[in-house]
């Protein structure tokens, strides 16, 4: 009987241990986009200039792990094209080597023409999609298991009203939904298990909610700003993706556009502008009608689901501004392309509304609505 308590003790410890024992997470702590010639997977010295620069601000430690992954344009084919992005990967790592990085701390891969982040149909376009995108990762040891938790905190304010007190911020997982109330200083935090995805909202009067999924793979810094509903005030729309270079929603923004409906639902003496953006491509020309066609399509794509859900088309004008109005015109990392890569409101006067519908080129919105933009 003695023999058997011990080997339930010793059972019972390996039980504990594996469930809370430490491995490896990984938490992005730089991007770098290098670009290349057509048809070439040597880096320039201007280009090499960008990973020495990089190889300089961060230690050759242990834990930093460096991710590489080789783009091309969509010259060609795609077995040509798949071992040109593995070349221009490899020319990465290669140069990384030269620095002093260990071989087992990079991995890359060849992703041919499956990935553009601009349009393959001009040269400008092509040249953002001859590309090496470099991530590096730095290894934490966290606790895993059913004891490991996330922290997610940040400030929820409203762009009127300053920093917001005792507002709650709601995160719906699958099973249940959580809640963490302002302070004073309207900061938030709350832990949550690890690997789980969140809806995080944000409701508060006169103004447009806050929509975003997380997942809980590391902590998380998340500051909210919300937009008054009045006039000339603009909400930025999060999670409200297109698939490449059209303008049909991506499936996973679904839900975003359904909290969009619900939201304007709630106020509907609220009339408002959608505006489709565009990230610039190299040698950029002003007049370049392509980008001014994406960006009104994408604007018209929402418009169209809007009408459909119950929205008034009295209430609101879809507009197309191109690439003018960039939030990062330097763009060279991803996250930057894609913040120009948007469509946000703009709160409007309802007199301005139908002027504007009045004033609107409908043949451009009807002819981009059966262009091969919404295929």
């Amino acid at each position: 009987m003695f023999r058997s308590f011990n080997l339930s003790i010793i059972a019972l410890g390996l039980i504990l241990f594996t469930s809370s024992k430490m491995t490896a997470q990984e938490t992005l702590v730089h991007e770098q986009i290098v670009y290349f010639n057509s048809n070439d997977s040597n880096l320039n010295d201007e280009e090499k200039a960008k990973i020495q620069a990089l190889n300089t601000s961060l230690p050759l430690a242990n834990e930093l792990i460096y991710k590489i992954y080789g783009h091309c344009d969509n010259i060609g084919s795609r077995s040509a094209n798949q071992k040109l992005s593995e070349r221009r990967a490899a020319s990465v790592k290669a140069l990384l080597r030269k620095n002093g990085v260990p071989s087992k701390q990079i991995k890359y891969e060849g992703l041919s023409f499956d990935k553009p982040i601009s349009d393959n149909a001009t040269e400008d376009g092509r040249k953002m999609n001859r590309r090496v995108e470099l991530k590096v990762y730095k290894r934490v040891g966290q606790i895993t298991g059913a004891a490991a938790k996330y922290k997610v905190k940040g400030t929820v304010e409203s762009a009127k009203l300053g920093k917001l007190f005792m507002t709650a911020v709601k995160f719906k997982g699958k099973s249940k939904t959580l809640v963490a109330n302002t302070n004073k200083d309207g900061k938030y935090e709350i832990n949550l298990p690890s690997n789980e995805t969140y809806t995080v909202t944000v409701d508060f009067p006169s103004h447009f909610g806050f929509n975003k999924s997380i997942t809980t793979t590391n902590n998380i810094d998340l500051d909210i700003t919300l937009s008054p509903l009045e006039e000339n005030s603009k909400i930025k729309l999060s999670d409200l993706n297109f698939l490449s270079n059209k303008s049909v929603v991506s499936p996973k923004s679904i839900p975003t556009l359904e909290f969009i409906n619900a939201q304007l639902k709630k106020d509907t003496k609220v009339c408002f502008e959608i505006g489709g953006h565009v990230g610039a491509p190299f040698n950029a020309d002003p007049n370049d009608a392509y980008s001014l066609d994406l960006s009104l399509a994408r604007a018209v794509a929402v418009y169209d689901y809007l009408a459909a859900h119950g929205i008034a088309k009295d209430r609101m004008t879809p507009r197309g501004y191109s690439f003018t109005q960039m939030v990062k015109p330097n763009a060279t990392e991803v996250n930057d392309v894609l913040l120009n890569m948007r469509v946000e409101l703009k709160v409007l006067n309802c007199d301005q509304v139908k002027k504007y519908i009045l004033a609107e080129d409908l043949n451009n919105i009807n002819r981009v609505r059966v262009s091969t933009l919404f295929k």
